[in-house]
């Protein structure tokens, strides 16, 4: 069936729904000896003689309503591929992303313009907020397509690719004794012996003031149990500087020795090996990439 069949079968159902050559060279607007050699061209095509003509007679042999019949299912077919493919355009892809709690109120996140980008291109964007165990797992597991994420080590089955380091120091809040201390009155014994909120998520062993210890405070999961807890005012905390800005301009933190305790943390984006990833992700990957080239370039 190449183009030209479709096109001569258009013309001969023409041609029956206008009761004849007549009525359908004036549908078509063309004179009638071009329809009759239409016609004629297709029963040739076909090997199959479709009408009975002369004069002002017109019939359809048995023959040409079989052709008629199954040209209406062959156009009714077409018009359901034209509708579903219509469908598959307009269906938007998705991108699934994983990130670290409050990774939004830092400045250096590809989050927002990643996701308007990809909205302005009809692409769905779903965000989940989970601890970065739960985004390797994620992205292992085929539930992620993009991870946003600490880096403390690297999973063999994953490309690891570093966005920028996060920088946190240690706070404690308005109640606590050292709240009202200048720096220079705390010595680094009495700083070390307070009790120091432990955030779960992050490898101690990058933090000095907590390597060394047992474990003589709380621990918390997400960055808002440790605020909490810092402003207890029981207990020192380390905050990402992003996430504790708004609460330090508030007078409810402060840093305590703010040069000698504080530690950065590699942020990086994680997503499965280029091998197993959709067009949406390798898009995504690019533009992350692009975004750490450009603000590498000297000004």
């Amino acid at each position: 069936m190449t183009d030209l069949d479709v096109r001569l079968l258009k013309v001969f159902r023409t041609i029956v729904a206008n009761g004849g050559l007549k009525g359908a060279a004036k549908a078509l607007n063309v004179g009638l000896p071009t329809i009759s050699k239409q016609l004629s061209d297709l029963e040739i095509r076909l090997g199959i003689r479709l009408c009975v003509r002369g004069g002002s007679k017109f019939e359809l042999t048995q023959d040409g309503s079989e052709v008629y019949r199954a040209s209406t299912e062959l156009f009714s077919s077409i018009e359901k591929f034209r509708n579903d493919v219509g469908k598959i355009k307009k269906k938007k892809e998705l991108l699934r992303i994983a990130v670290i709690d409050n990774i939004i109120t830092d400045e250096n996140s590809p989050l927002p313009w990643l996701i308007s980008y990809f909205d302005a291109r009809n692409c769905h964007v779903s965000v989940v907020v989970t601890k970065p165990e739960e985004i390797e797992k994620g992205i292992c597991g085929n539930i992620f397509d993009i991870g946003i994420t600490p880096i403390y080590h690297r999973n063999p089955d994953l490309q690891y690719t570093s966005l920028y380091n996060e920088v946190s120091y240690l706070y404690c809040g308005h109640l606590h004794p050292f709240f009202a201390d200048q720096d220079e009155e705390l010595d680094c014994r009495t700083v070390d012996a307070a009790p120091c909120v432990e955030h779960l998520y992050v490898d101690r062993r990058f933090i000095p003031t907590l390597k060394d210890k047992s474990g003589d405070g709380p621990s918390a999961l997400q960055l808002e149990a440790v605020l909490t807890l810092i402003l207890s005012g029981n207990y020192l905390g380390f905050l990402p500087g992003h996430f504790a800005a708004a609460f330090e301009d508030r007078h409810q933190i402060r840093k305590v020795h703010q040069e000698r305790r504080q530690y950065s943390t590699e942020i990086g984006f994680i997503h499965r090996r280029e091998g197993v990833l959709n067009a949406t992700t390798l898009q995504a990957i690019g533009l992350l990439r692009n975004r750490i080239i450009s603000e590498d370039k000297p000004i």
